[in-house]
């Protein structure tokens, strides 16, 4: 039963003999439930609605309470503009931080568009999750507009100086070497930072061109549909062995449920069922959206429904690789084995295995003298070489000052067999000390406080872009629940709080 008295709504709820009061101001009506209503997306006649019912269900009467719509309006605004100050209020700020961002064009229900940029930062363990800054319009999709809203949120949230790195999609107007945005942010600070290309998108490049290099330029957003066929081990020898791991590792992971998406659970599941090995219980999926920006994009289609030469590469060489990718300390030494995978891929299709070298040796960021050091901390590599390599550093003079500049990609010859431990110590120079200057730290090695410090940050370092396209997902999904920009950032705010309290 709910009685409604001149100050409060009180709700009396028997369960089990007992009997439960629940009391809440006739004020706070709205605020008990609104953060609730905006994460999940009810207008404001939806709330009304929803509180109505709440208060006759329980026999109290409407007249008692003001459920205008211009009053829950205003409380509603009250109540975004309150949460968003607490969570700026109790915002931590990291010892490091890494920058994140993604564009996008966004369209209103009104026909209005506009560029937007979603901006977030990262810094584990004191951001436990990559935390939202904001998502401001910007006049266009450059990298100098991009850049000014950036550091326009950058200094608002009081984090510039603690900036490490930068994580970004490998787009020219991210990297362009003049007006690129992370070269004008790097400038802006006036100092050098981590150049960490999102890992998911680097991959999403290769198997995108590979794709079109098999089944062709494409005029439609959309896949076409295919016949069900599986692998086909009358392959070369090393493919077969490579297509083997992948099976036991994929059943390994599976049963391990070790998956930060479920689109990423899906992946694993066709690929080990693509290789003859056993899901269960196991189902098909309705594909989801199908443009060309996206690696998922080829695979839903192209894998879902198993046609043979694309989803072949996808599962032996593609799938492990781009689920592994999130992991930063092995990110050098899997760039190397996908590159030594390509040359094993030309015995079967020399055009689309030439076609994936040249994308990987476009994107070869975690070998450059600033990143590769993170091979120090990859554990799947013999000691003897990570030793070597810290060796090799202490033979390095120690910078006095990093000049700020894109990194430089070294050379490696494709047609040669990659060799992973000369490749990794070629590639250690005197900028290979940046990661360290920037971490304030000296490292030793394992049973060292230094580097097992460093060795935390780097295995937490997110390299990954995902945490940015889901801020431009959260503004494509509540774009047009308020047309004032200052309250969209505020709701933006209060989704993103609800979300990391409340796991849905």
């Amino acid at each position: 039963m709910i009685i409604v008295t001149s100050t409060t709504v009180v709700r009396h709820v028997i369960l089990l003999g007992l009997t439960i009061t629940i009391e809440l101001s006739r004020k706070n009506l709205t605020k008990a439930k609104g953060q609730v209503a905006d994460s999940r997306n009810l207008s404001i006649r939806d709330l009304l609605a929803v509180q109505a019912a709440f208060i006759k269900k329980g026999g109290g009467n409407l007249n008692d309470v003001s459920l205008s719509v211009a009053t829950v309006s205003r409380h509603r605004r009250q109540n975004r503009e309150e949460i968003s100050n607490q969570v700026r209020e109790k915002f931590v700020k990291p010892s490091f931080v890494l920058i994140h961002w993604d564009s996008k064009l966004i369209r209103y229900l009104t026909g209005k568009k506009d560029e937007r940029v979603a901006i977030l930062i990262s810094g584990k363990p004191t951001l436990e999750h990559p935390k939202f800054l904001g998502i401001p319009v910007i006049k266009d999709s450059t990298g100098t507009s991009k850049h000014n809203a950036v550091i326009k949120l950058l200094d608002e949230w009081e984090v510039t100086k603690n900036v490490v790195g930068m994580v970004f999609d490998a787009t020219a107007s991210n990297t362009g070497r003049w007006k690129g945005c992370a070269t004008s942010i790097e400038s802006t600070l006036d100092r050098a930072v981590l150049w960490l290309a999102c890992r998911h998108h680097m991959y999403e490049l290769h198997v995108k061109h590979v794709a079109e290099e098999i089944v062709g330029e494409r005029n439609s957003p959309s896949e076409s549909l295919f016949d069900l066929e599986l692998f086909d081990y009358n392959v070369c020898t090393e493919m077969q062995e490579i297509a083997n791991e992948v099976v036991i590792w994929g059943e390994n992971h599976l049963e391990k449920e070790t998956f930060p998406r479920e689109d990423y659970r899906e992946l694993l599941e066709l690929t080990v069922l693509f290789l003859g090995g056993t899901v269960y219980p196991f189902k098909f999926r309705k594909p989801g959206a199908h443009h060309h920006a996206r690696f998922m994009a080829y695979f839903y289609l192209l894998l879902s429904f198993l046609r043979k030469i694309m989803p072949t590469f996808i599962a032996v060489f593609h799938s492990r690789a781009f689920l592994r990718s999130r992991l930063s300390s092995i990110a050098p030494s899997m760039d190397l084995k996908y590159l030594t995978d390509m040359n094993i891929y030309a015995k079967e299709d020399t055009e689309a295995a030439a076609v994936a070298i040249k994308s990987v040796l476009n994107h070869l960021w975690y070998l450059t003298e600033e990143a590769v050091v993170f091979a120090i901390f990859d554990k799947e590599l013999p000691v003897t070489l990570r030793q070597e390599m810290v060796k090799k550093l202490y033979s390095m003079p120690q910078p006095q000052r990093f000049v700020p500049q894109k990194p430089i990609f070294p050379r490696i010859d494709p047609s040669n067999e990659v060799d992973f431990s000369e490749q990794l110590l070629s590639c250690i120079c005197p900028r290979s000390w940046l990661l360290f200057d920037l971490l304030q730290v000296l490292i030793y090695w394992d049973k060292m406080i230094g580097y097992q410090n460093v060795e935390k940050q780097i295995l937490s370092m997110e390299v990954v872009n995902d945490c940015a396209e889901r801020g431009v997902k959260l503004v494509t999904d509540f774009k047009d629940m308020s047309k004032d920009e200052k309250e969209q950032q505020y709701l933006f705010q209060v989704i993103e709080d609800y979300r990391n309290r409340v796991q849905t």
